[in-house]
């Protein structure tokens, strides 16, 4: 089972709800959970916020979960920000 079905199935919401929560459709988000669409970056904060975990458990070490190229770049450069920040600050 991947990781989108996982935490939706253990926070009981049926596709549907979680469609209607990212706005898309319901077959959308199938195929978003079945991996045959890829997950957006905006759509990964939206579900890890509705699950109330961070993107890195959504999308770690899951290869069922995918992202584009261009925001998995950007997920590394936040990370980068967020080091900094908690270096300079020691946090």
């Amino acid at each position: 089972m991947n990781k989108l079905k996982y935490y939706r199935k253990k926070n009981k919401y049926s596709q549907k709800e979680v469609a209607k929560y990212l706005k898309v459709s319901q077959p959308t988000y199938s195929n978003i959970e079945n991996t045959k669409k890829e997950l957006t970056l905006t759509q990964a904060s939206y579900l890890a916020k509705l699950f109330k975990i961070t993107i890195s458990n959504l999308i770690d070490d899951d290869e069922s979960v995918t992202i584009s190229k261009e925001d998995y770049q950007e997920l590394l450069k936040l990370k980068d920000t967020i080091e900094n920040i908690r270096s300079k600050y020691k946090l």
